[in-house]
């Protein structure tokens, strides 16, 4: 390079010389790169006729590009372009060298104008925000290799795309909502779920499974409630499996006073706990505590945005999400509908809707509905959910299933 900016005019006109001589080459060329990634000026007007010719589906060479630049003297740099070119079949590779330069050319202005306006006085936090949206912008070549998969495809690969996290309850791309009224134990219910889980034992048959790694983001219960059956629980944990036993794969992340995810210190924040723990599942609540809707704001835009700040974490770390809700109120004298309260995109959102109904007669014991249909077969949670002594809570299951299969 001739300066401090990053370039690589080689590779640029490499690229372009193969793109003159390849359809393939072409193609990698228009999928891989944008006009702006150039550094040479009329490099990108090359770039740009080869772009427009190929998303005409007109062929490329010398002739074609020089009249779609309305420049025929540049048949001459065009045929140079092509005699130089070391290897057409690098195309892959060119583009990747001219799309990571543009990339840190991009971060230099950026930055330098960041730090232009923090000298000035500008808002730090408005700055860090735009700056995450910008840096998202920022990537590597695109991949030109197609991403569709037969159905056949599909069903060898579903395992591996999507990995078991409890068997019959949910498997990694799996969202999860548990609605029930005050006081029924949702916390505990998650808390329990996570922990046991994480220890290598299912959470209501109590069977040992695969160990995974599990996060509880709770933003409502204070360190000594937690604690009153947590404690004694791990111990229970502990004993059972004493050699498999290991305290680094549950986690606890406490907020009582909630967060607001929609904004981006409190989301860097928990994307923090995440990637240090790299969790298989996640579990947060209550709901209503992990956003707040603004005054002017309906309750379906925030629900929205939540949604979206999820669904990016999800997919970004790969793990399964359980959510404790609080139910809608009640109409007086009427039975109390156990689904989501406030935006009805809860209501849609999960693959699983999980409503928990208080026995009449014993307010220890939970009947196991659904506030909507499951999207997914297989999904094998309890019918009844009971108090137990050393586990916690005990499944029931009608007819009794086997859920290691």
């Amino acid at each position: 390079m001739s300066n401090s900016i990053p370039h690589d005019l080689a590779a640029e006109s490499s690229l372009l010389g193969a793109m003159l001589l390849s359809p393939s080459a072409a193609l990698i060329g228009v999928e891989s790169c944008i006009v702006e990634d150039f550094y040479s000026p009329p490099n990108a007007v090359v770039f740009g006729a080869i772009q427009r010719l190929v998303g005409r589906g007109a062929s490329v060479d010398a002739i074609t590009v020089s009249a779609e630049m309305g420049s025929p003297d540049s048949i001459n740099k065009l045929i140079s372009l092509t005699l130089d070119v070391p290897n057409q079949s690098y195309a892959a590779d060119y583009a990747k060298i001219v799309v990571t330069h543009s990339a840190s050319r991009k971060l230099m202005r950026h930055f330098g104008e960041s730090i232009e306006l923090v000298q000035t006085g500008a808002d730090p936090y408005l700055l860090a925000e735009g700056t995450e949206k910008f840096v998202t912008t920022i990537g590597a070549v695109r991949n030109t290799e197609p991403e569709s998969l037969t159905i056949q495809e599909l069903a060898m690969r579903a395992d591996d795309l999507a990995p078991v996290v409890i068997p019959g309850m949910m498997h990694q791309d799996y969202r999860t909502i548990v609605v029930a009224e005050e006081g029924a134990g949702k916390s505990l219910m998650l808390r329990t779920i996570a922990m046991s889980a994480a220890q290598g034992f299912h959470p209501f048959s109590h069977q040992e499974i695969k160990p995974i790694r599990a996060l509880v983001v709770d933003l409502e219960n204070p360190a000594q409630a937690i604690l009153q059956t947590a404690e004694p629980f791990d111990k229970h944990l502990q004993m059972r499996n004493p050699s498999g036993y290991d305290s680094e794969r549950f986690r606890v992340w406490r907020q009582p006073g909630g967060i607001e995810i929609r904004r981006l210190a409190d989301r860097a924040e928990l994307q923090r706990e995440i990637a240090f723990h790299r969790p298989d599942l996640v579990c947060i609540g209550p709901i209503y505590k992990m956003y707040r809707r603004g005054a002017n704001e309906s309750y379906e835009d925030s629900a929205d945005e939540a949604m979206g700040v999820l669904d990016d974490l999800r997919m970004k770390y790969g793990f399964a999400l359980v959510l404790e809700h609080h139910a809608a109120k009640g109409r007086a004298g009427e039975k109390r509908d156990l689904t989501p309260m406030g935006s009805q995109r809860w209501m849609a959102w999960p693959e699983i809707g999980i409503s928990l109904y208080k026995e009449a007669s014993d307010p220890t014991v939970l009947n196991v509905k659904r506030y909507r249909g499951d999207r997914l077969t297989g999904v094998n949670w309890p019918d009844r959910i009971v108090r137990d002594k050393a586990w916690l809570l005990d499944g029931v299951w009608t007819p009794a299933k086997d859920l290691t299969e």
